[in-house]
């Protein structure tokens, strides 16, 4: 996720992980709207302790669906366990390293990894 300011400097993108905003959504959050938004503090913790928004089925902040969901590939139904795409391993395996160089040079540019894979999952 990239955010897009207004600054005096090249200094204008703020670049996010995903995994960032689902495990430390408060920080997360916080570092957009007072460090790179420039606005005063905002107490999030009331909206995020509902849950996540537009996920699951859910289009807009009507609906709050617990932090422990995700959601199922197929359907617009929810299930406690992540979901996989059936992929050939070496095929896998084949994309993680064509990717590998490409993320290396995006987290040099921007400053900041995100934890994504770079080797297949054991199955253990």
């Amino acid at each position: 996720v990239v955010f897009q300011g207004h600054h005096e400097k090249n200094d204008n993108l703020f670049f996010v992980c995903t995994e960032d905003l689902k495990y430390k959504p408060k920080q997360v959050l916080s570092e957009v709207t007072e460090t790179f938004l420039r606005l005063p503090p905002f107490d999030f913790g009331p909206v995020l302790d509902r849950g996540m928004y537009n996920v699951a089925g859910h289009e807009g902040y009507d609906q709050a669906t617990p932090w422990n969901t995700t959601v199922a590939s197929s359907s617009k139904t929810t299930t406690p366990q992540k979901v996989m795409v059936p992929l050939d391993a070496d095929l896998h395996q084949e994309v993680l390293d064509f990717l590998q160089p490409l993320n290396e040079r995006l987290f040099k540019m921007v400053g900041k990894s995100c934890p994504w894979p770079t080797t297949m999952p054991t199955n253990s």
